[in-house]
């Protein structure tokens, strides 16, 4: 099981449950780390517990370990980055590169990004969160203008004890009101949003060298100089890809410019944001899609809420009422 770079929104369930010693430390190895386990409790109490799931470079899981265990880790795996929110029990990370971190209840922690270490775990139960790297990488480039290879953590919890429920809270949305609604399955565009909502998630909780350039007074001004050609571009861009899962690294990938100096750009031309922008074309979609329905064939409008990139369907209804002056219903009906 891994955080897959895989971008078609697929997003599956999945469970592993184990007293078997042997092949739970190759689940740790496979989903986490190179480690070896050692027990520190009664081995007949051992259990290993998880419910996942895992989408477009992520997995939301929970985790319950019936014993307690020490963790030899010889490195952590180098493509993923993993955050664990104990609910029960503790967690210990020590000599490693940063300061030795002890986690309960309410807190949180990142799993060294580098390098070894010892961990341990008592009584655990926790909820898991593993993110691609490279995508949270290419994420904090796209934002604040970084070279995805220059994403490095100061720390690995956060600076501010608040953030930890910053963090917990974001997981539980993502978790409980995104990825259990069945109809996001279907949709690439919602299932992406859950990936950028927690790797922003992450970015904003543990110090990191994105979150230091975003912060930083001496950092150079974000001016928005770029050319209207290039403006005209980014805008025609998102409007015919407006039914596509879409991006910061996308804005960067069309412009090579930051999002921060792109969307400065476009609220000066335009008087919004890309994301502004991005919703105003899905809600023309959805119009246009409306107006084109024959009466026989007529969509379920919260299905095609959906298709657009709309989650909520009293959102939906009350964004489009407000752009077109008649509920999406009414447009039907025409």
């Amino acid at each position: 099981m891994s955080a897959s770079d895989g971008s078609d929104g697929e997003i599956t369930r999945s469970g592993f449950s184990t007293t078997d010693p042997a092949r739970a430390e190759q689940f740790f190895r496979d989903s986490y780390a190179d480690l070896r386990l050692r027990f520190t409790g009664r081995p007949e109490d051992f259990t290993v517990d998880q419910l996942a799931v895992t989408g477009p470079g992520l997995v939301v899981s929970t985790l319950q370990i019936g014993i307690d265990l020490t963790y030899a880790i010889d490195q952590m795996l180098d493509d993923v980055l993993v955050m664990s929110s104990p609910f029960t029990g503790r967690l210990t990370y020590a000599e490693t590169c940063y300061q030795d971190t002890c986690v309960t209840r309410g807190e949180v922690a990142l799993s060294p990004p580098t390098g070894p270490a010892v961990a341990a775990s008592e009584q655990l139960g926790a909820a898991v969160v593993v993110l691609d790297r490279a995508r949270v990488a290419r994420h904090a480039a796209a934002m604040v203008g970084i070279e995805p290879d220059q994403l490095r953590f100061d720390r690995i919890t956060p600076a501010d004890p608040r953030m930890a429920r910053f963090w917990t809270g974001t997981v539980a949305h993502v978790r409980d009101d995104v990825l259990i609604n069945p109809w996001v399955v279907a949709e690439p565009i919602l299932a992406n949003q859950a990936f950028r909502t927690l790797a922003t998630g992450l970015l904003s909780t543990i110090p990191n060298s994105a979150l230091a350039r975003a912060v930083d007074p001496e950092t150079p001004p974000v001016h928005g100089d770029l050319p209207e050609a290039t403006l005209r571009e980014v805008a025609e861009y998102i409007d015919a890809h407006a039914d596509r899962p879409l991006g910061p690294t996308d804005i960067v990938g069309l412009t090579g410019r930051s999002t921060r100096d792109v969307g400065e750009g476009l609220r000066r031309s335009r008087g919004k944001h890309p994301s502004e922008l991005l919703w105003d074309a899905r809600l023309r979609g959805a119009r246009r899609a409306l107006e084109q329905a024959a009466p026989e064939t007529a969509p379920d409008i919260a299905a095609l809420a959906r298709r657009w990139g709309f989650g909520d369907l009293g959102r939906f209804r009350v964004a489009y009422t407000r752009a077109f002056g008649e509920p999406p219903e009414e447009t039907l009906r025409r």
